[in-house]
């Protein structure tokens, strides 16, 4: 790509997140229920030049809407989180955990 790299492109974007959480505290078990939805605009790299070998490597994406789900139980000192994320390109399945000392 030497000599064309005025072609290259990346939008800068802003992502809009909104989410909401239930926790039900006077159980035995803490547990909480999250959901939330963002929006994630294109903001990839492209490449807007003439060669059509880089044209069609670094094409441009898709604006998406992503919808959350999650779950979080607190067994005394130790915590764990459930989270799953879809959207059309890609869904994320996540697993933490908290040890408090």
């Amino acid at each position: 790509a030497r000599g064309q790299l005025a072609g290259f492109r990346i939008d800068d974007a802003d992502e809009l997140h909104l989410g909401a959480e239930y926790q039900a505290l006077g159980t035995r078990l803490p547990l909480s229920i999250r959901l939330g939805t963002w929006f994630d605009p294109d903001h990839r790299l492209r490449f807007e030049g003439r060669d059509p070998a880089l044209r069609a490597r670094f094409r441009p994406g898709e604006d998406e809407i992503h919808v959350a789900g999650g779950l979080g139980l607190v067994l005394r000192r130790f915590q764990i989180d459930l989270a799953y994320d879809h959207s059309p390109s890609i869904d994320t399945l996540s697993l933490s955990a908290v040890q408090r000392f």
